[in-house]
């Protein structure tokens, strides 16, 4: 709840770094979803699911560098390992509770390339009428 008003308290500071203030914002929701796993009553495989969405969808829908999705995605899977692990459950942890955020992640910055790629050639064919 605290990103969105820090995000618009800060936007004239970041008015030309938006893309890093984005990655800021992002690593901050990332700390909140993982420390929620630090709760008893959260499975890990919500968790699992709900971090390699949010990984998936800022690599897709968010149009900023690969570096800035590689930050990110490395971040998520270090806070969802090591918040398992604090909570007790990473020994107990089946194999698709760790390789899916590792593979998400994976997915999620080749497809920031590939987005960006298609969102570049989309602006070009607005702007031109034809892709270059």
């Amino acid at each position: 709840m605290v990103a969105p008003l820090v995000a618009m308290a800060t936007l004239r500071y970041w008015a030309t770094r938006p893309a890093t203030l984005m990655l800021w914002m992002d690593l901050v929701f990332t700390a909140a979803m993982a420390t929620q796993l630090l709760a008893p009553t959260t499975s890990a495989s919500g968790g699992a699911v709900m971090l390699s969405l949010k990984m998936l969808a800022t690599g897709l829908f968010i149009p900023w560098p690969r570096r800035h999705q590689m930050i990110a995605s490395a971040v998520t899977v270090l806070l969802y390992l090591t918040t398992l692990g604090i909570s007790g459950r990473l020994d107990d942890a089946e194999l698709h509770q760790v390789v899916g955020p590792i593979l998400a992640a994976m997915l999620s910055t080749a497809g920031c390339a590939n987005a960006d790629r298609l969102r570049r050639q989309g602006w070009t064919l607005a702007a031109y009428g034809v892709a270059r």
